[in-house]
């Protein structure tokens, strides 16, 4: 599964990286006060919360070995 890391001293909780979320992957750890993802099968990697992210706290480690790639994909050219 992809992972979420967060620079917790720099992240402000600003949640920015929720709202930005369109597939809701993302979750907010009201005790720790720092996102997680919450739902890493659904993360689709766009990475729009990194971009976003006005302290540049996080970071998507994708899991390229989990990800499911259709055949088509993975041999390139159709016979």
């Amino acid at each position: 599964m992809h992972f979420l890391k967060v620079e917790s001293d720099s992240c402000t909780g600003c949640q920015t990286c929720l709202d930005v979320c369109f597939v809701n992957a993302i979750s907010f750890d009201e005790n720790e006060e720092i996102p997680f993802l919450a739902y890493p099968e659904d993360c689709q990697i766009c990475a729009v919360c990194e971009a976003v992210c006005p302290e540049n706290a996080l970071e998507i480690i994708p899991d390229w070995e989990s990800r499911y790639y259709p055949e088509i994909l993975s041999t390139g050219r159709r016979s």
